[in-house]
């Protein structure tokens, strides 16, 4: 049933034109708690979500121009939270998710930041979310 609600406000998301910050907002908000097994990007649906919200920016932001849901993560959320998510397969792939932005400042924050995190990541047994990452880090910074 939360999946099918997810993608529904996932659908609206994208379709809307108007601001958007009264449904992304509590998003945001539960994304800066301190991370946990039980944190949304490491639930199975959660990190689902998220990701595709901030796949559908662009998109969303080329018809209406309204502020970006990776610019209200990186509003929210402090960067060592965000860089913490690198400790879970599914935060990894959070994080791809934030370094394929395209939405201004987004990305440069998040590969700044990164850097010594994806270091330590190869010196020791990643997760197949850890792997990409850390191929997707090498890719933009080429």
């Amino acid at each position: 049933m939360f999946f099918i609600v997810v993608v529904r406000l996932t659908e609206q998301f994208l379709d809307s034109e108007g601001d958007v910050r009264p449904i992304l907002a509590p998003l945001a908000t539960q994304l800066n708690q301190e991370f946990s097994e039980e944190h949304l990007v490491n639930n199975e649906c959660g990190h689902w979500v998220v990701r595709r919200l901030l796949a559908i920016d662009a998109e969303r932001l080329d018809k209406s121009g309204q502020t970006s849901f990776a610019e209200m993560v990186m509003e929210s959320v402090p960067l060592s939270t965000v860089v913490s998510w690198a400790g879970s397969n599914r935060g990894s792939f959070v994080l791809c998710s934030l370094l394929q932005s395209k939405v201004g400042g987004v990305h440069s924050k998040v590969t700044k930041a990164l850097a010594p995190v994806v270091h330590k990541l190869k010196q020791g047994t990643m997760t197949k979310g850890q792997e990409v990452l850390c191929k997707e880090f090498e890719d933009v910074n080429r």
